[in-house]
C-alpha cells in the first residue's frame, strides 16, 4: 500500500510459498492487495500437477471401465474367449477349466470329438497357454496328405532320398521344434507310420528320410479324431492305440 500510494501507477506483485494451485495463488493476491503473485517454480508445477492429477484420474476411470467390460464379456460369452472357444454351458467351463490345466505340460494330448466341434480349435488354445506359445504352432491334416508322402512330410528328407528329391527339406517335426505339431485325424495315419511315430514321441528324436543322423527335438504333439482308436486298436486297424493315447486319456 506504500508503493501504491508513491507510485500509482506501479504493478506489485506477490512473491513466496509454497503456493502449490492455482486457488492458493488468488487468496495470497486478494489478501496481500497484490495485483498478481509470480514465482518461476509455482507457475511451472501449477499447469503440471493440474494435468498429471487430471490425467491419472482419466487412466483411473479408464481402467476401471475396461475391467468392467471385459468382466460383462466374461460373463456373455464365457470364461473361454481367451482362448477363441465362446459358451457358458457346463460342458464347456469343464473343457476350459481341462485346458487350462494341461497347457503349460508338456504331455501327449489326444481330442476326440465329431467332425467341426473345433478340435483345432483346442489344439490352439492349449498351445497359447503354454510357455510354447511364442515358437510354431504346425499343424498336419494327416487325412488330407496322400500316404505315400506322409513320412516325407512328417519327418523330412535328405537329397537323393528318391526320385525327384532334388534339395534337402525339413519336416513338420523340425519345423515346429520348440513348439507345438497338431497331428489332426490321427486315426488315418497309415500303420506303418503309426510305428514311427510311437518311437518319435517316446525318443524324441527324429531321422530325415535318406539320413541316418538324428536330430533330437523339443515338440509338443497334439492329437485329434473322430473316430473311437480303441475300436480301430481292436480290429487291427490302430496300432499300438493303448501306449500311443495313454498318455492323452490317462495322465
Amino acid at each position: 500500500n506504500e508503493v501504491r500510494a508513491l507510485w500509482p501507477r506501479t504493478q506489485c506483485l506477490g512473491d513466496g510459498g509454497p503456493i502449490i494451485t492455482p486457488q492458493a495463488a488468488a487468496e495470497v493476491c486478494q489478501a496481500s492487495n497484490a495485483d498478481g503473485y509470480i514465482a518461476s517454480s509455482t507457475l511451472d508445477r501449477i499447469p503440471l500437477e493440474t494435468a498429471v492429477f487430471d490425467a491419472a484420474a482419466a487412466f483411473k476411470e479408464v481402467a476401471g471401465l475396461t475391467r468392467k467390460v471385459e468382466a460383462l464379456k466374461t460373463e456373455m460369452l464365457g470364461v473361454g474367449r481367451r482362448f477363441g472357444l465362446f459358451g457358458r454351458s457346463a460342458a464347456m467351463t469343464q473343457l476350459v477349466r481341462m485346458i487350462e490345466r494341461l497347457a503349460d505340460s508338456d504331455l501327449t494330448v489326444l481330442i476326440q470329438g465329431a467332425s467341426g466341434t473345433g478340435k483345432e480349435l483346442v489344439a490352439q488354445a492349449l498351445h497359447r497357454g503354454s510357455r510354447r506359445r511364442g515358437h510354431p504352432f504346425v499343424a498336419v491334416n494327416c487325412a488330407a496328405i496322400p500316404r505315400d508322402l506322409m513320412e516325407s512330410e512328417l519327418f523330412g528328407f535328405e537329397r537323393g532320398a528318391f526320385t525327384g528329391a532334388n534339395r534337402s527339406r525339413v519336416g513338420r517335426f523340425e519345423e515346429a521344434n520348440g513348439g507345438t505339431l497338431f497331428l489332426d485325424e490321427i486315426g488315418d495315419l497309415d500303420m506303418s507310420l503309426q510305428g514311427k511315430l510311437l518311437r518319435v514321441l517316446e525318443s524324441g528324436v527324429v531321422e530325415r528320410l535318406g539320413s541316418n543322423q538324428p536330430h533330437r527335438l523339443n515338440v509338443r504333439v497334439l492329437c485329434a479324431t473322430h473316430r473311437d482308436l480303441r475300436i480301430m486298436s481292436v480290429d487291427g486297424r490302430f496300432r499300438e492305440a493303448s501306449e500311443m493315447i495313454a498318455r492323452a486319456r490317462n495322465e
